[in-house]
């Protein structure tokens, strides 16, 4: 290997888990897709998509208490990057407060919702 590149891992797709309702459409869009009924389920489904090098893994939100602590531990890494989605109709905000909060660090300024609250 020339140069100071790494290699990058095998795997960098893209991993959804959350209620299979709310996820299970994502399949066609080639994301895989990791169906879980309990906060353990998630647990174990989160470090299988952690080991297997995913570049992005997509929860949704009625998962993200049980897997918080996993999330924080991986907060100063590269990979994987760890988005809160929003779950069917019912959504409770967290996803979008999650993406609200990530944009005015990136940016400085609340560009997507312009001081309302959401």
């Amino acid at each position: 290997m020339r140069g100071c590149v790494k290699p990058m891992p095998e795997q960098l797709g893209i991993a959804i888990l959350g209620a299979r309702d709310s996820i299970l459409g994502f399949r066609a869009l080639g994301l895989d897709v990791f169906p879980v009924t309990s906060s353990a389920e998630a647990a174990a489904a989160f470090d299988q998509c952690v080991q297997r090098g995913f570049a992005a893994i997509f929860i949704t939100e009625g998962f993200v208490p049980a897997l918080r602590e996993r999330m924080k531990e991986l907060a100063g890494q590269t990979l994987p990057a760890t988005v809160i989605i929003p779950e069917g109709q019912e959504s409770s905000g967290l996803g979008f407060a999650k993406l609200k909060t990530v944009v005015e660090q990136a940016i400085g300024a609340d560009i997507l919702f312009r001081g309302e609250a959401k």
